[in-house]
């Protein structure tokens, strides 16, 4: 959702709980990944336990990244899509109701509004789905 030096969003998605944390960052860079996730997460009720990360080099202070929130961090592997699946969703659906990269990233509330309501509308819709047997 980036290419570096463009403003983008750092994403974290809870899998279970389907908890979503989104922020924006002026460019993509290590510095601006990290300050931010920290930023996200830090106040949270519960501890981060553990963070599963794409192989992006914006996620290569994994290790202080580790310290800051005292959890463990660990990578997808290459071409493993389905590693972090509810990642990839809720991307696709928040890149559905934010500009592209190159504009102004979360200008304004009406696209985090719109994406906010079709995210619950989302978590609804497969609470409601019968379990695989």
């Amino acid at each position: 959702m980036h290419s570096r030096g463009k403003p983008a969003t750092v994403t974290v998605v809870e899998r279970k709980s389907g908890l979503v944390r989104v922020g924006k960052i002026d460019r993509v860079g290590v510095q601006e990944t990290l300050r931010r996730t920290v930023a996200i997460l830090r106040n949270e009720r519960h501890r981060i336990r553990t963070l599963t990360a794409d192989n992006g080099s914006e996620f290569h202070m994994y290790k202080t990244l580790e310290r800051r929130l005292r959890t463990t961090v660990y990578f997808a592997l290459p071409h493993h899509a389905w590693e972090h699946g509810t990642y990839e969703n809720t991307n696709g659906l928040l890149r559905q109701y934010l500009p592209k990269v190159g504009k102004q990233v979360g200008s304004g509330r009406g696209p985090w509004e719109y994406f906010l309501v079709a995210l619950r509308q989302l978590r609804r819709k497969a609470a409601e789905l019968p379990l695989a047997r």
